[in-house]
């Protein structure tokens, strides 16, 4: 069987969405803006529709790995990043480090 059947056999295609990217020359500090106003344009076509969303993945500033944080970890404070030592150090510097200890 080969790995297209094997995932229709074994799985179902659920949560459909369409993603509008924003490019990169838009910059990530106006993102947040711009993605406000892509959805404002795309619900004047669609009436009726409520499913629109603004998602994004949150990355780490210093290294740019996947934004994890630890979470009910005995030897790590909740909160704490996990991708770096640099993003760790600021966490532990914060008034957030501080309240978890």
């Amino acid at each position: 069987m080969d790995r297209e059947k094997f995932l229709n056999a074994c799985s179902e295609q659920v949560n459909w969405r369409v993603i509008v990217s924003i490019p990169p020359a838009v910059g990530y500090r106006a993102a947040p803006d711009e993605a406000i106003r892509i959805m404002g344009e795309i619900k004047r076509h669609v009436d009726g529709f409520s499913g629109l969303v603004v998602d994004y993945d949150r990355i780490c500033k210093f290294c740019g790995a996947a934004w994890e944080v630890a979470d009910g970890m005995k030897a790590i404070p909740d909160g704490r990043p996990l991708c770096c030592e640099k993003a760790g150090k600021m966490f532990d510097e914060s008034a957030l480090g501080t309240l978890e200890r």
